[in-house]
């Protein structure tokens, strides 16, 4: 039996058992099953470490190995791909690459907060390659533990290990979808002439363009837009170099870069454009996916 059919009756049966499996089921949106060629997993970039953590861990028959005998990979990217099962054909099947904003995770880019297709469905239905990455430090590819265990332990002082971050609901108001969503999550007023500006700008009071089109939320929907915002752990030497060696094992790419994320590849693209076919920054973090000093490259227009 071909492939394609397989999948297409494993569709069939799982679909409608996930439809009824709680309250928070699958959107419905009576489209065709989506049938890859390829669907998997890698990790880019990265280094091995010794761990620097105190202390000693138990491990099969030896009870006691010291924590820094040990190593660990550390700054990595993680790729999750999807090959749809007939490509574009021609110079226009390109790899798009989606990058998450900051203590995002590339979830955001498979699915909406009330269970529709993402961005990641809607380029597969149109025959391109995709590959969501999740960026060092959060998510999958995670961060290395050891100076916050450290601190813990009474081993180093606090001011020795590094920041986390993470959104929570305030992320609702600062990226202009509403209101602040207590007790639950409402829009504000549609403007599209409204031009925003986050505050960030001391010498400008804020202007927030709410009323996009984020769902009205249940409360179901709206833990599941929160649970996308994700701790994110200090990595030593910063994100780019996982970004990068996940870009060069995909090959030149369109790539989709959200906030920090738009501006990271608008540099790293200036760097490298042999990386790239096209940068698209959705709402920069700096404004621009490039900075405003840096001259634009070709790959990069």
């Amino acid at each position: 039996m071909r492939p394609s059919i397989v999948l297409a009756a494993l569709a069939a049966i799982i679909l409608p058992a996930l439809a009824k499996a709680g309250p928070y089921s699958p959107v419905n949106q009576k489209r065709p099953p989506l049938v890859l060629k390829t669907h998997g997993i890698f990790w880019a970039g990265g280094r091995i470490v010794t761990r620097t953590q105190t202390g000693s861990e138990a491990a099969g028959d030896r009870k006691e190995i010291p924590y820094n005998q040990q190593q660990v990979l550390a700054g990595q990217a993680y790729v999750e791909y999807f090959i749809p099962q007939r490509l574009r054909r021609g110079a226009r099947t390109l790899p798009i690459v989606m990058i998450p904003g900051g203590a995002l995770i590339g979830v955001h880019f498979l699915t909406t907060p009330d269970g529709r297709e993402g961005w990641a469905d809607y380029f597969l239905r149109r025959a391109y390659p995709v590959y969501i990455v999740d960026v060092p430090g959060r998510g999958r590819a995670g961060f290395v533990p050891d100076g916050f265990n450290n601190v813990r332990a009474g081993a180093a002082a606090p001011s020795t290990q590094g920041e986390l971050r993470m959104w929570d609901s305030s992320a609702w108001l600062e990226w202009n979808t509403g209101p602040l969503p207590a007790p639950t999550p409402r829009h504000g007023p549609n403007d599209p002439s409204c031009i925003g500006n986050d505050a960030r700008d001391p010498n400008n009071p804020p202007i927030y363009c709410n009323g996009n089109l984020m769902p009205a939320l249940d409360d179901e929907g709206y833990k599941h837009w929160l649970a996308a915002l994700m701790p994110e752990g200090p990595v030593e030497g910063g994100v780019d170099p996982g970004i990068i060696a996940a870009l060069q094992k995909v090959g030149p790419a369109i790539v989709i870069a959200h906030s920090a994320a738009g501006t990271m590849a608008g540099r790293i693209a200036n760097d490298k454009p042999e990386l790239f076919k096209a940068v698209i920054g959705i709402e920069p973090q700096g404004d621009c996916n490039l900075p405003p000093n840096v001259e634009i490259s070709r790959t990069s227009r």
